[in-house]
């Protein structure tokens, strides 16, 4: 029954995709360290994880990249994680992970120069996977490196207010998103469709990185000066109605910041 949910899933967002002519995925990996593991397991990820994670971009030509995010805010124990990791390609992940190909895939973990049993044993008395999300691509401007802040919204939007929103995205927002990114006010832009998860119905996650902390309590700067630029002669205002008549119904789930520890791209 998974399987089949997935692939119905799947098939809905490459069918709504078509024109798109880059098209990745991603597996999230929400991940908890176990009590007194974390200075240990980081020294750790930083040395064998990230050599088979190199070794995995330069080895699997669907590979695009892999990111590692710690938690900042919230803090406490009121947020199920505390790191958040994407492998990002441009093939759709097997959701059984029976023909998947990833960083911890034995011959990148052996060209890391450890026995992949080995690996796997020493990776879970680090830290606990609390869940898994397959997600795709909407839009992607800029990269997000090592040491940025992001801050990562996921956003639930009614059934019947999808379509409606995507035209506003394509009409007015992506070219704003893009335009941010070409001043440099932004690092990255990013928001993502989730395709399956396994206790929650699709919805999007938004992605905006930001080089240091003085630019991420800026965020964007100027919105008028940016959608000026962005769509030239248009009305501020009409974009901002689109937002709220697309947006009614719409609601963040939850906002979490977080630090890069580390960013690989092919």
């Amino acid at each position: 029954m998974t399987r089949r949910i997935f692939t119905i899933i799947l098939l809905a967002s490459l069918a709504a995709a078509a024109q798109e002519t880059q098209r990745h995925y991603a597996r999230a990996y929400y991940t908890k360290w176990k009590p007194g593991m974390a200075a240990e397991g980081q020294a750790f990820l930083k040395d064998v994880a990230a050599k088979a994670a190199r070794s995995w971009v330069q080895g699997d030509p669907s590979a695009i990249g892999q990111i590692t995010m710690l938690r900042l805010l919230p803090g406490g124990s009121g947020v199920d994680h505390d790191r958040l990791r994407l492998t990002i390609t441009n093939r759709p992940p097997d959701p059984d992970f029976v023909r998947e190909i990833s960083p911890g895939s034995p011959k990148f973990v052996e060209a890391a120069g450890m026995k992949p049993a080995d690996y796997q044993a020493k990776i879970r008395t680090f830290f606990d996977t609390v869940r898994t999300e397959v997600w795709s691509n909407e839009i992607r401007y800029g990269s997000i490196k090592e040491g940025d802040y992001v801050r990562v919204a996921w956003i639930k939007v009614p059934s019947a207010k999808r379509t409606a929103r995507a035209d506003y995205y394509r009409a007015w927002e992506n070219a704003v998103w893009a335009e941010a990114v070409k001043q440099g006010t932004v690092r990255a832009i990013e928001r993502w469709t989730v395709l399956f998860a396994a206790s929650e119905e699709p919805s999007s996650v938004s992605f905006g990185a930001f080089p240091d902390v003085a630019s991420f309590y800026k965020g964007l700067g100027n919105r008028q000066e940016i959608f000026r630029k962005a769509h030239p002669g248009k009305d501020y205002h009409a974009y901002r109605q689109a937002d709220d008549a697309s947006g009614e119904g719409s609601s963040g789930t939850q906002t979490i910041i977080y630090r890069v520890d580390a960013a690989v791209w092919k």
